[in-house]
């Protein structure tokens, strides 16, 4: 009796809301493991030893087209009006990424500002934003236990025996925050869209559960306006927010109580929210083509350039949502560029098994749901199984995306996951010995065996993201008839290889080699040859082919191979400008020109071409034409090498 009352004096109940204060226990009566604080030291310390290693992963894959390259983040013109990005001459898949994603882009021009590009920088905030949704999913599983429903401690005990002691909201976060899945969201950094947007919908979710329990005014108008501007943060960081609303509704129609009306009423400006993207989408001026984009992977790239049906790409999500759960519950042969096939027919085993499964794991949870009045804790691991689908839903249902799979896409659904796989195992454990999981030190042992093996794994991982060709390799491995696969090792050996001067830009480097490299150049070159093998009208490949031959001055064969390239994508301006290098090095300086003024003439806002005839121009002492060749490149892709030589002609 006498804990009863202790524990009913400290509630404050909300008749507004419904709501409860958090029924935890008494200071005096909580052991150093119950505290949160020590929780949340606890999960910091967990994300910074599982990604110690990652903090020096070199660029990689998109990263360059998408940063090193990328004129946007070196400065912040563009973000006061993102339109103004189209004046720039870069991908124009980029270009609508930005549209799509200005709060993602505005935090790398902000790393950009701090420290141009070293990698410290850029993997400490993905770091630092991972360890942030791990303690946000800490907290909003703290509030599902503490919803009335939830929260009373007769109806806690009776379904699985637990206390307020935060285990379970700790091991979810411990989970989250140290599985080798996420590596490819956190580790890889222009995936930062992924943790980014996570973490304004974590905390849109969570200020919305703090609204709903507020006991004043003031805190409840606060907090849904925090919330409120949180979803749409989250809308302008990556497109799988667009599911958000439905989760807040999902939340206050599961576990809050109170009036229909004023519960409709406060949910219409997160609906609102949605139409976010499909607005942007609408409105994008310029159409992305494969010519303008091909460079770029898919991991990005917003359009469906294979022309995959809308069934044919759902049967084929049927098979990769299972691959889902399966790197969930073992993560092994993980890879950052799957071979996965199309399916194209219904009634194959590919097909109908995994959606028998996924069935089965939407029944189960439909049908905890309904007898949740007996086990409250059914309700928590049927919202864990609703999450898990609904937020799979922008990339894994009937919209169409050129790559079928990428470990980042589970990133924000394996939330609901751990909430629901912790939930269960609490249930279940209850069930079977009668006694509370977290009173259990064989469970916890298991569990803390299990984070021990997860934190081993993404450490490993990381060990493998810290040399690019070693990490494509192990691509090609897993994925040989790939022809992707083997175009990016093949590329990264071409930068492992070569270097760029100070007084030179990115793009002026490529032909100045490191001493020793030539193994690396014929390793890369035998990549090459096997993409093309696999996949011979790819003209990315055919322009790298030239590429790592003029690094061997074996410029015959780069002008032959530039000739097809040339030929399978006539509109490109790149393959002329590449020849006129080419005829460059060859002290051809007619040619190189001739070449140049053709790119030109193809593309006038391709800036390449304009900086190489600045150069000859500059060579020659034709100043003024350089000048004007180096002005037009500093609109259209301002670059510092390129200011520092505009600076020096106009003093002459």
């Amino acid at each position: 009796m006498k804990r009863t009352k202790k524990i009913s004096a400290t509630a404050a109940v909300s008749t507004e809301t419904g709501g409860v204060k958090p029924l935890l226990p008494e200071p005096g009566n909580r052991s150093l493991w119950q505290d949160p604080f020590v929780h949340i030291l606890l999960i910091l310390a967990a994300g910074f030893v599982v990604y110690f290693n990652s903090i020096n992963v070199p660029f990689m894959f998109d990263d360059y087209d998408c940063l090193v390259k990328n004129p946007v983040i070196r400065s912040f013109d563009c973000f006061p009006d993102t339109r103004k990005v189209f004046e720039y001459a870069i991908d124009q898949d980029i270009k609508n990424n930005l549209i799509l994603r200005p709060a993602a882009y505005f935090t790398f021009a902000v790393n950009y500002a701090l420290h141009g590009l070293d990698l410290f920088g850029y993997h400490i905030v993905n770091l630092l934003l991972h360890i942030g949704c791990a303690m946000l999913v800490y907290r909003f599983f703290v509030q599902l236990l503490e919803i009335p429903a939830m929260s009373n401690e007769e109806n806690t005990s009776k379904a699985c025996g637990l206390s307020n002691s935060g285990y379970l909201p700790l091991f979810a976060a411990l989970l989250f925050v140290c599985h080798p899945l996420q590596t490819q969201a956190v580790t890889y950094i222009i995936q930062r869209f992924v943790p980014l947007a996570t973490f304004f919908y974590l905390a849109a979710l969570v200020l919305y559960g703090e609204f709903r329990r507020a006991a004043t005014s003031g805190a409840r108008i606060l907090t849904y306006l925090l919330s409120l501007a949180a979803a749409v943060l989250a809308m302008e960081s990556k497109e799988i927010a667009f599911t958000l609303p439905i989760l807040i509704c999902l939340v206050e129609l599961m576990f809050f109580r109170g009036d229909i009306l004023p519960r409709a009423v406060r949910l219409i400006p997160f609906l609102l929210t949605m139409m976010i993207i499909p607005a942007k989408l609408m409105h994008l001026s310029s159409p992305v083509t494969p010519e303008k984009t091909e460079s770029i992977s898919s991991a990005i790239n917003l359009v469906n350039f294979g022309g995959i049906s809308s069934g044919d790409y759902l049967m084929s999500q049927f098979g990769v949502i299972t691959t889902y759960l399966r790197l969930l519950f073992l993560p092994i042969r993980q890879n950052l560029d799957y071979d996965y096939p199309l399916q194209q027919s219904f009634f194959k085993s590919e097909v109908l098994l995994p959606l028998a499964l996924l069935l089965m794991v939407a029944g189960i949870g439909f049908s905890l749901l309904k007898r949740s009045g007996r086990n409250p804790f059914y309700k928590i691991i049927a919202f864990g199984i609703f999450w898990f689908f609904i937020t799979l839903s922008v990339e894994s249902s009937i919209v169409p995306i050129n790559d079928l799979i990428f470990e980042q896409r589970a990133y924000l659904p394996s939330i609901g996951f751990f909430i629901s796989a912790l939930a269960a195992a609490a249930v279940i454990f209850h069930r079977w010995t009668r006694k509370s999981i977290e009173q259990s030190k064989v469970a916890t042992g298991i569990l803390l065996s299990i984070l021990l093996g997860l934190s081993s794994a993404t450490i490993d991982r990381n060990m493998l993201w810290q040399d690019d060709a070693a990490f494509w390799r192990d691509v090609v491995k897993k994925s040989p008839n790939k022809a992707r696969a083997h175009r990016w090792l093949g590329w990264s050996l071409l930068q492992q290889s070569r270097y760029v001067s100070d007084d030179k830009s990115m793009l002026e480097g490529m032909m100045l080699l490191k001493a020793g490299s030539e193994n690396q150049i014929s390793a890369a070159i035998s990549a090459f040859n096997e993409s093309i093998r696999i996949e011979p009208n790819n003209p990315t490949t055919h322009r790298l082919l030239a590429e790592a031959l003029m690094l061997q001055k074996d410029y015959d064969a780069a002008l032959r191979s530039l000739a097809t390239a040339a030929e399978l994508q006539p509109k490109s301006a790149l393959p002329y400008a590449m020849r006129g290098e080419v005829f460059e090095a060859k002290k051809d300086i007619t040619r190189a020109r001739q070449e140049y003024l053709e790119a030109i003439r193809i593309d006038p806002s391709y800036h390449m071409p304009h900086l190489k005839l600045a150069n000859l121009y500059t060579n020659e002492g034709n100043t003024r034409a350089a000048i004007k060749e180096f002005e037009f490149v500093m609109r259209v892709f301002p670059d510092e090498s390129v200011r520092k030589k505009l600076e020096r002609l106009m003093k002459r």
